[in-house]
């Protein structure tokens, strides 16, 4: 899809050129599409680990704070918090290999 407006592209070969166009008229050359597609899949990778560490921090809070009314929910919200964690390193450290400027 188009890195700008997530239209549909199509490919146009022109002579030994091969284009890309989306619906709404962006155009790509192959080497910037797959530049602009390479920086939108790096921002959201790196998207997804924030967001995944702010969903463990917001578990770790919601059961430290039931710590003090009830156990129980307080125990399910940390065990959440470690999973969501644990699964969140992954992708941190996933991301940040391979999209280190040393990766």
């Amino acid at each position: 899809t188009c890195p700008e407006c997530h239209g549909t592209l199509v490919s146009l070969e022109e002579g030994n050129i091969l284009r890309f166009r989306c619906h709404t008229g962006h155009a790509y050359s192959d080497s910037a599409l797959l530049e602009d597609v390479s920086e939108s899949v790096e921002k959201m990778l790196f998207q997804s680990v924030r967001v995944a560490e702010e969903k463990a921090f917001l578990e770790k809070s919601i059961g430290e704070h039931l710590e003090k009314i009830h156990h129980k929910d307080a125990i399910m919200f940390s065990q959440k918090a470690e999973k969501t964690l644990e699964r969140s390193r992954l992708l941190h450290d996933f991301v940040f290999k391979t999209f280190s400027p040393q990766g």
